[in-house]
């Protein structure tokens, strides 16, 4: 099985019809060969952009039923955080995405598919766990951009401040990924081989820091332009899993292919992803 996450501009491709879009008719064809998620990054960023109207609802309502017969109904949504640590094998111990876990996400992703209007997903929706009892899910915008905001800052301090740490230790860029790569070492409660497992986040992060130390044109993670960055880099912990991303922002996959890491192989364009569906190659990106 081949686990296949389709990031927001994916979503909002499908949702308005703008090209290109992923085949959804061969994409189901493959079902359970492939098991299709959204990721919970890329969750925080459609219910965000509801509640901003950056996504009409009428496009909403009109068209998201058609992902029903692609997403992987077990897990419709992916986690992020410790849980996806947890359930890549990343961390080591006992498992932190749980059953309730998977209730939860798919009881949040029932509620906004089914929602036809923004007072419908104000409503939230109530469901039952794991032992029966009643849980309430609420959409807060408020504290969804609170939460994408806090994010992001850490985000932009923590690339601020190791540029900081770069210049005045001299150290030259050609040097940054190495000095990163050999910085992670094993640590308690991480699987032995944590270090593959994030090398193409690491590797990314290098490219960053990179960036942000030319002389022109630097970096600059608080630009309004590099306003997702954060969330582009958060989808790359998913390939832990293994996972293979989809989306549809092109200059961010060429960017990040100029990295030497064999899991960006990993992270493809829809064009890419229609392909490998007509050829039926998908899962041999997993499998090399």
């Amino acid at each position: 099985m081949v686990r296949l996450l389709l990031d927001t501009c994916v979503i909002r491709n499908c949702l308005h019809q703008y090209a290109p879009i992923p085949d959804l008719e061969q994409l189901k064809n493959y079902k359970p060969k492939i098991l299709v998620s959204i990721p919970d990054p890329a969750l925080a960023e459609l219910t965000s952009q509801l509640f901003n109207s950056q996504i009409v609802f009428k496009d909403w309502s009109l068209r998201i039923h058609q992902l029903d017969d692609v997403l992987d109904p077990d897990m419709p949504i992916c986690p992020s955080g410790i849980e996806l640590s947890s359930l890549s094998g990343l961390i080591e111990g006992q498992p932190l995405y749980t059953n309730d876990s998977k209730i939860y996400y798919r009881a949040i992703w029932q509620s906004m598919e089914n929602a036809q209007s923004l007072n419908d997903l104000r409503k939230g929706s109530i469901y039952k766990d794991s032992g029966g009892k009643f849980q309430r899910i609420e959409f807060d915008n408020l504290l969804i951009q609170k939460v994408m905001d806090e994010e992001r800052e850490k985000f932009i301090r923590s690339i601020q401040q190791i540029k900081i740490l770069l210049k005045e230790s001299g150290t030259p860029p050609e040097k940054i990924e190495h000095l990163i790569l050999s910085g992670m070492e094993p640590r308690e409660g991480y699987s032995s081989n944590s270090r593959d497992k994030l090398d193409a986040v690491l590797r990314t992060l290098a490219q960053i820091y990179e960036m942000s130390l030319k002389e022109k044109n630097a970096y600059n993670p608080a630009a309004r332009k590099r306003r997702g960055d954060f969330i582009d880099w958060s989808l790359l912990f998913a390939l832990a899993l293994p996972a293979i991303i989809c989306t549809a922002d092109t200059k961010f996959v060429r960017r990040i292919r100029q990295k030497k890491s064999k899991q960006l192989r990993l992270v493809i364009t829809v064009e890419e992803l229609n392909q490998h569906l007509m050829n039926g190659s998908l899962h041999v990106l997993v499998e090399e």
